[in-house]
C-alpha cells in the first residue's frame, strides 16, 4: 500500500469507528493526515488556530512525523510551534490576526507554510508508511 492510501485509510476508519479503535502506531498514522489534510484546507496559519492552545498534540504529530521518517516536514512543524510555544488562550479573547502579531511578528509561519509546500508531497514517498 502507498502511504497516500495507508493514511486515508486509517484516517478513514479512525473517523468512522473512533480513535480508541485504532492502533497506537495507527493514531500517529492520523496525526499525520489530519495535519496533510488541515494544511491543505487552510493553511498552516489555520492548522495552528485549530490545534491551539493543544501544543502537546501537535508535538505529538511532530513526533509521529519523525517516527515514519519524515524529518522534513516534522523539522517545518516543529519550526512553526516553536513560535507558539509560550501560547495560552487570549483572556479576554482575541483574534486570530492579534494573535499572529503576537506570537509571529516577523511572519515566519507563512515562510514556512511555503516551505512545507515545497517538499515533495510532504516527503511521503521516502517515508515508512506502508
Amino acid at each position: 500500500m502507498i502511504p497516500d492510501d495507508r493514511l486515508t485509510e486509517v484516517f478513514d476508519r479512525g473517523l468512522r469507528e473512533g480513535l480508541e479503535h485504532l492502533t497506537p502506531a495507527e493514531q500517529q498514522l492520523y496525526l499525520i493526515q489530519y495535519f496533510i489534510l488541515d494544511q491543505e484546507m487552510n493553511g498552516l496559519s489555520g492548522y495552528f488556530f485549530n490545534q491551539l492552545p493543544d501544543l502537546a498534540q501537535i508535538q505529538a504529530t511532530i513526533d509521529a512525523m519523525r517516527r515514519y521518517g519524515l524529518i522534513n516536514l516534522a523539522t517545518l512543524l516543529d519550526e512553526a510551534l516553536q513560535l507558539f510555544r509560550d501560547y495560552a488562550d487570549p483572556n479576554p479573547s482575541s483574534t486570530w490576526e492579534a494573535e499572529l502579531r503576537r506570537y509571529d511578528p516577523s511572519n515566519r509561519l507563512n515562510a514556512i507554510w511555503k516551505s512545507i509546500g515545497e517538499l515533495d508531497n510532504y516527503g511521503l514517498a521516502e517515508s515508512s508508511i506502508a
